[in-house]
């Protein structure tokens, strides 16, 4: 999807009554916006080459959960979301969904990336 000023006036309505909104859109870029933060940022996917990408079951799964991990641990939206988004790239090159995958020291790993 392409992030017009339409959809960023809407989140931009919803985030005026708190929380956040997380919207992602495959390999478009992923927008998030919270009250606290004050705006709707966009944050680019990493490029894979699709010759590297076995399955996507689980890929949305693995960014939440990453996403999740960066909050806990105070991360900014956009830096939680970066990380959701490496964490979905490690189930992307795997066959099958198996979120074992993503134990916390391989989480702390895609962190450091």
């Amino acid at each position: 999807f392409v992030a017009d000023s339409d959809i960023v006036l809407q989140l931009t309505k919803l985030i005026a009554h708190g929380g956040f909104v997380v919207i992602t859109g495959g390999k478009e870029a992923t927008l998030v916006g919270s009250k606290t933060e004050g705006e709707v940022a966009s944050v680019e996917v990493p490029v894979i080459d699709p010759s590297t990408i076995l399955d996507t079951n689980g890929a949305g799964d693995a960014f939440v959960g990453g996403f999740i991990a960066g909050l806990s641990k105070g991360h900014t939206l956009a830096s939680a979301v970066a990380l959701g988004h490496r964490c979905a790239a490690m189930i992307l090159s795997r066959h099958g969904c198996d979120l074992r995958q993503l134990s916390p020291p391989s989480v702390d790993a895609a962190e450091s990336t």
